[in-house]
C-alpha cells in the first residue's frame, strides 16, 4: 500500500487532460515485475479520484510523450522498489509495520464499502431515523447577532470587530439568510465567527451575541448529517455483531 502511494505521487507529475492523439498504453515490465494496465488504471483512477472507467479513457488519450512520461516514472518507481526489497529493506521492522497497518486499513475500509451497499438510506429510511432521533438535532430557537454586509474582504478586514452603527437583532431559522442558517444554528458559536462569502463575493461579518430557545432543525437543513449518523448506526450494529466472534488482544 505504501508502495501504491509512492506511484500516486509519481502521478502528480503528469498532465493526464491535454487532447492529444489516443495512445492505447499497454502492460509494463520492469525486469520480473510486471504491471498491467488494470494497475496502471488502478493508480490513475486515485490521483484522479474517478471511477476507473474514466481513468481507463484518460490513460488511452496520453499523448506519446505523456505515455512515455508515465511509463517511465511509474517505472523507475518500481525499480527503486525492486532494489529496496534486495537489499532486504521489506524485512526491515518500521517497513513491515506499516504495510501490516496500511493493509489493515484498507481491508477495513473494503469491509465498510462493501457493507454500505446494502444499507437502506433511502429518504424514508433517513425520515424515520430522524423521527427517532429528533435530540441529536436540536439548535436555538433564536440567536441574537450583529451582522455587518461589507462589500468584499477587504472592507471586512476593515469592519472587523467595530461595532459602532450596528443595532443587534433576533433571527429564527426560517427569517435567517441561507449563508448564516448554518453558522447560526449548526455551529452554534458565540461571538465573531468566520466572514461568511456571498457567491457574489460580498462578506458577512457577524458576531454572536445571545441563544435563545430550542427546536429541532427541519430534516431538509440536517438530512446529511441524518444520513452521516444513519449510517455510523449500521456500522454500529455491524462492529457489536462481530466482536462477538473476533476477539483483538493488546499486549
Amino acid at each position: 500500500m505504501r508502495f501504491l502511494r509512492t506511484l500516486w505521487l509519481v502521478v502528480l507529475l503528469l498532465s493526464v487532460f491535454n487532447a492529444g492523439q489516443a495512445v492505447a498504453v499497454s502492460s509494463l515490465r520492469a525486469s520480473n515485475v510486471d504491471i498491467s494496465r488494470d494497475d496502471l488504471i488502478y493508480i490513475l483512477s486515485k490521483r484522479m479520484g474517478s471511477d476507473r472507467t474514466i481513468a481507463a479513457l484518460a490513460l488511452d488519450d496520453l499523448s506519446p510523450s505523456q505515455r512515455r512520461s508515465f511509463l517511465t516514472y511509474v517505472g523507475d518507481v518500481v525499480i527503486l522498489s525492486e532494489a529496496a526489497r534486495l537489499k532486504g529493506l521489506a524485512f526491515n521492522e518500521d517497513v513491515l509495520r506499516q504495510t501490516r497497518w496500511d493493509t489493515v486499513n484498507t481491508l477495513a475500509k473494503a469491509y465498510v464499502d462493501r457493507l454500505a451497499l446494502g444499507w437502506d438510506t433511502h429518504t424514508p429510511a433517513l425520515l424515520r431515523f430522524y423521527e427517532s432521533n429528533t435530540q441529536k438535532y436540536l439548535a436555538p430557537k433564536r440567536v441574537r447577532a450583529l451582522v455587518r454586509l461589507c462589500a468584499d474582504r477587504d472592507e471586512a478586514i476593515l469592519y472587523r470587530g467595530r461595532e459602532k452603527g450596528l443595532k443587534p437583532r433576533w433571527y429564527s431559522f426560517e427569517d435567517t439568510p441561507v449563508p448564516l442558517q448554518k453558522a447560526f444554528f449548526q455551529e452554534l458559536r458565540m461571538g465573531d465567527i468566520p466572514p461568511v462569502i456571498l457567491p457574489d463575493g460580498s462578506v458577512l461579518v457577524v458576531r454572536v451575541l445571545e441563544y435563545q430557545g430550542q427546536q429541532v432543525l427541519p430534516f431538509e437543513f440536517v438530512q446529511d448529517r441524518v444520513r452521516d449518523a444513519l449510517q455510523a448506526s449500521y456500522l454500529a450494529h455491524e462492529l457489536s455483531r462481530l466482536r462477538e466472534k473476533i476477539t483483538v488482544k493488546f499486549k
